[in-house]
């Protein structure tokens, strides 16, 4: 080494690491490392369903810092790829449509997702509870159509009240069923006339 050199060196001779420049400007932190790897992460979430902000937010900051989160969900939303109205109104109808629940019980649903309230009462404005009791306890109805009324009531009343379902409403699901299970059962058709008979 050059006695003459006044330039530190570490103990293999290279130069060390030169210390930060604080009149460099800080990139933002959409192109840094754990900005891309929020990025990606978040991505992936969503390719295997839908999700509230609050839920992909959850999610990020288990492993990124909360401005990282921050600015991913931000972009997300920019992008329409993190929506919660559009998400509350899907999550609605696939209820509706295939796992029916009260109104009541589908606003809470969405509520603790972290989809704020407004948007959770707008989303089950279009659900028909008296349908969807009718609809929710019709499979359970014919698996008890051999039972007597006190155990076909007690069993979907208990059914229909753990989908949220309010007593009026439950009780004129049941009593419905009840009488198109009866008439049924008697071979009668809905205006009461006996069905006819063939050979």
């Amino acid at each position: 080494m050059d006695p003459s050199s006044d330039t530190p060196h570490s103990k293999d001779g290279a130069p060390p690491d030169e210390p930060p420049d604080p009149s460099r400007p800080t990139p933002p932190i959409a192109d840094t490392e754990p900005f891309r790897r929020a990025h990606a992460s978040a991505l992936r979430l969503l390719s295997y369903k839908p999700r509230s902000e609050a839920e992909v937010q959850a999610r990020l900051r288990h492993r990124f810092p909360p401005d990282v989160v921050e600015t991913v969900v931000r972009s997300l939303k920019e992008r329409s790829l993190v929506d919660d109205a559009a998400f509350a109104r899907a999550w609605a109808e696939s209820r509706s449509s295939h796992r029916p629940r009260s109104a009541w019980a589908v606003k809470r649903e969405l509520m603790s997702k972290g989809v704020d309230r407004t948007l959770a009462e707008d989303s089950v404005r279009g659900i028909d509870d008296d349908d969807g009791a009718y609809r929710a306890a019709l499979p359970q109805a014919r698996r008890l159509a051999e039972e007597g009324f006190d155990t076909f009531r007690r069993r979907l009343w208990g059914y229909l009240k753990r989908r949220g379902y309010s007593d009026s409403v439950s009780r004129r699901a049941i009593d419905q069923l009840w009488e198109e299970t009866t008439r049924a059962k008697n071979g009668l058709t809905a205006d009461g006339t006996r069905e006819a008979e063939w050979t």
